[in-house]
């Protein structure tokens, strides 16, 4: 993150509405035709 290696815990599968609610609104979606169902959220760990 910035430059800066950090540890990430807690992987898990979550939906696109999950997913995406935690991006900004004018990020870019994955192409529709990928039919992604699931993404990967990982939470950054305690320092």
């Amino acid at each position: 993150m910035d430059g800066e290696e950090r540890d990430l815990v807690n992987p898990r599968i979550v939906g696109k509405e999950e997913a995406f609610q935690a991006l900004p609104d004018d990020e870019p979606r994955p192409p529709k035709l990928l039919r992604i169902t699931g993404f990967l959220r990982m939470d950054l760990a305690a320092r």
